[in-house]
């Protein structure tokens, strides 16, 4: 992990209720899974434990896009 307190972060988001957790590539994003309706109590937990803590970071809740990318290319326009 990036940061010596990812680990300790990452498991009180398990213990507060996320399914799944982890760090982005090499950080510095840690994020947690949660089901839609335990995000908000997911996210507040995590906002005190970083404010007891005294660690700098920002808690928010996203959601999946599982559609993925999407191109329109009109034909007229192409060059050959």
């Amino acid at each position: 992990y990036r940061d010596k307190m990812a680990p300790e972060i990452i498991e009180c988001m398990i213990q507060f209720g996320a399914y799944g957790s982890g760090q982005s590539s090499w950080g510095p994003a840690l994020y947690g899974l949660v089901k839609k309706k335990e995000a908000k109590t997911v996210a507040d937990h995590m906002r005190s434990f970083l404010t007891e803590n005294e660690i700098k970071g920002v808690v928010f809740v996203s959601h999946c896009n599982n559609i993925g990318a999407s191109v329109d290319v009109k034909q007229e326009k192409l060059i050959q």
